[in-house]
């Protein structure tokens, strides 16, 4: 690496900056908008939310609409008529309330506790009791939302409507999965106030990043919005204003220094010269642009950021008691300080991509980016935001391998085992549609199966300076010989393991108990190929899990069970399946939303995609059973045998074993063509079966939930708050 292009790794202390806002300090206010989408979401929605069954059936409409007719008549204190003979005698004490608690609702689930509260006061204010709600938690704690790590969200300070909001959104989300054909239940939209050109959702729905801009393209910005506190609305809580447009942007729950917070990474590109910017306008390349090697105009630069809760949780609508006056707001907030702390900034002349942020094994929050060394990206650059110097980590080439240029396509943290997940290619990837005739070729001429796709766990050492490291990974999966069928992109699932347990002061310690640890779920990988009409996947396994297929040499290296490893069969796809009409592959181009348990996927028509805009054709969902229920042993052994047997069958696109299905694509979800449009961003959040759509042509955002959720503020008079 020459002097000119070494990298800066600042190792500063944490620098304040950027603004609190209240929601008045946007110039335009524009109230929220809800528009639920079908004539019967409507009553899909409060039919998930009470338990009954779908609408379809007619049943759910006319058994709320009675029970809506009782409470109201309770509550006026007439009954005269036959509805008042049945509320007073759904006054009626029919049995002990702890019994009832203790013996009758501990042993129900969600929805049959739903359609109880509908018998009988009694039932209705038994059902409402912290107890029985905070109960289920223990039993679905593997299963829940993630929450952000603060004590608002401890056994103590959780209230039992939002014990209860967890297990509803839970159950629902559960059960409208397994349609064909997964429905929104709500469809809500709120004013960003800018452009946005790129989100995250943190997952659980309690806040959205969101990488913003005005409508020239003039002045940019990070935004943090509070969402889901009065549901159906979200408005911005802190902004830090950034010279150049923030992508790849990265968002996750960490505690930095003792102060759990939302951690922030993005990447930004700047003129190496203020000369260059009458060449081009820097913001308007492609996120993905890879500048050629001898490129001497642009710089990168990785910025990570910190964002207190606690300063958070007080300011915006988390306790219900935060300054509504513009005022009150901004004494409370000059309280408080700047929100976003600078914790570091990685610079480089090469290109930096990819970054990943997340607590290693001992709870120190970390930061890696990729860089692109003379246009490959060959070496993964990671710092210990807690202080210390950075590290450049390079891997050996593959031994099988050395005769072709090696790269990396994607790579994660496994903060468990202090390890990058790291997905590598040999060979040079090469459209053929778009080279001239005989360059792909003479591209890979030393090898016609190339390129070649491969896994490796790569540890994360100790900061040593400067000075790149090259290291032997320390183990690597089977290689894939694609014959030619490139692979475009690639996608790696979060682990959801969630905040670092030693700073977590939310409930999720207390629900796992003394020493106890989440459960490890699949680490699923998303791979575009060029041929491939659709998005092929393979999920990482834990050790021991039987679709992880371990050998006994594999097991021998060691007792702990509490990791991944990878087996035979990962990344190994049937090269047939991933060949299709080619002719479907000239219109449209498939892409994925990760998720550990329910990704996304959906098309673009290729003649409408432009920077910064796209527009989507349709959305469908994955439906796996072994991610979906991925503690289930007994159906894991069972698909494994009757893969092993020769026994399973595609039917209707649906990979089936003995009749039932296994996994299968969900017909195209109904969405209106003109939420479709236009757009510029997407993210989705599979913890609550969120999806928000930002457009490039307007500030507005469309939010879709595929889960019912209680209302913030339940009455006994009619169950939820309109």
């Amino acid at each position: 690496m020459s002097a000119e292009d070494q990298d800066s790794i600042a190792d500063i202390a944490p620098s304040p900056t950027g603004d609190w806002r209240h929601l008045d300090d946007d110039v335009s206010e524009k109230a929220d908008t809800i528009s639920l989408g079908s004539e019967d979401s409507v009553e899909e929605y409060e039919a998930l939310l009470y338990g009954f069954p779908s609408s379809a059936t007619g049943v759910a409409k006319g058994i709320h609409g009675a029970s809506t007719v009782t409470e109201s008549t309770a509550v006026s204190g007439s009954g005269t008529s036959d509805e008042g003979k049945d509320v007073q005698h759904s006054r009626k004490t029919l049995l002990c309330n702890d019994v009832i608690i203790d013996n009758i609702l501990a042993e129900l689930d969600v929805q049959d506790i739903a359609k109880l509260r509908q018998v009988s006061q009694q039932l209705w204010e038994c059902s409402k009791e912290g107890a029985v709600w905070k109960r289920k938690l223990e039993r679905e704690k593997h299963f829940l939302p993630p929450v952000p790590p603060t004590a608002r969200y401890s056994l103590e300070n959780l209230s039992p409507t939002e014990a209860e909001r967890f297990l509803v959104r839970c159950a629902s989300l559960a059960r409208g999965w397994d349609a064909e054909r997964p429905r929104y239940l709500h469809n809500w939209k709120f004013d960003a106030y800018r452009i946005v050109v790129d989100m995250v959702l943190l997952p659980g729905g309690q806040y959205i990043v969101a990488s913003v801009t005005d409508q020239f393209w003039s002045r940019f910005s990070v935004r943090v919005f509070t969402s889901d506190f009065k549901y159906s609305m979200a408005s911005p809580i802190a902004q830090m204003d950034v010279p150049t447009k923030a992508f790849e942007l990265r968002a996750k729950y960490m505690t930095f220094r003792g102060k759990p917070g939302i951690v922030i990474a993005y990447i930004r590109r700047d003129y190496r010269h203020s000369a260059y910017k009458t060449r081009f306008d820097v913001n308007r390349l492609a996120d993905g642009y890879q500048p050629p090697a001898n490129d001497r105009q642009l710089k990168y630069e990785c910025v990570v950021t910190h964002v207190e809760l606690a300063a958070v949780e007080l300011l915006g609508d988390v306790t219900g008691t935060a300054p509504q006056s513009r005022q009150e707001f901004q004494i409370l907030a000059e309280q408080q300080g700047r929100p976003f702390q600078v914790l570091t900034e990685i610079t480089s002349r090469s290109r930096l991509s990819s970054p990943a942020i997340d607590d290693d094994v001992d709870g120190a929050p970390l930061i890696a980016v990729l860089k692109h060394a003379d246009g490959v990206a060959d070496r993964i650059i990671y710092k210990n935001l807690d202080g210390g110097p950075g590290t450049t980590l390079i891997g050996t080439p593959h031994a099988n391998l050395p005769h072709l240029p090696q790269s990396i396509m994607a790579f994660g943290i496994i903060p468990i085992q202090k390890q990058f997940l790291v997905i590598r290619r040999a060979g040079v990837d090469v459209d053929m549609d778009s080279e001239p005739e005989g360059a792909a070729p003479a591209a890979n001429a030393q090898d016609p199966f190339a390129p070649y796709y491969w896994a490796e766990l790569w540890d994360i050492v100790d900061g040593a300076g400067q000075a790149p490291i090259t290291r032997d990974p320390a183990s690597f999966s089977n290689i894939f010989t694609s014959q030619g069928n490139y692979w475009k992109k690639v996608w790696i699932s979060d682990h959801g393991l969630g905040p670092a347990l030693a700073h977590d002061l939310s409930l999720r310690p207390q629900l796992l108990g003394r020493g106890g640890r989440p459960k490890l779920k699949p680490i699923t990988v998303f791979v575009k190929a060029r041929r491939c009409a659709g998005i092929a996947y393979s999920a990482l396994w834990p050790r021991g899990h039987p679709l992880g297929r371990l050998t006994s040499e594999d097991l021998a290296s060691g007792p702990e069970t509490y990791r991944y490893d990878f087996g035979p069969s990962f990344l190994l796809f049937d090269p047939a399946d991933l060949v299709d009409d080619e002719a479907h592959l000239r219109y449209v181009e498939y892409q994925a939303l990760p998720g550990s348990a329910r990704p996304l996927l959906y098309t673009v028509p290729i003649d409408t995609a432009r920077q910064n805009r796209f527009q989507i054709a349709a959305i469908m969902g994955l439906w796996d059973r072994a991610l979906l229920k991925p503690f289930d042993v007994s159906a894991a052994v069972r698909i494994l045998q009757a893969a092993d047997e020769g026994t399973t069958e595609v039917k209707d696109g649906a990979l089936m074993v003995d009749g039932d299905r296994v996994t299968r694509v969900s017909e195209e979800f109904e969405m209106e063509h003109k939420s479709l449009r236009t757009i510029s961003a997407i993210a989705w959040d599979d913890t609550i079966g969120r999806l928000c759509i930002a457009y490039a042509n307007r500030t507005e955002l469309a939010v879709f939930d595929f889960a019912a959720v209680p209302l913030r503020a339940s009455s006994c008079s009619g169950g939820v708050d309109r």
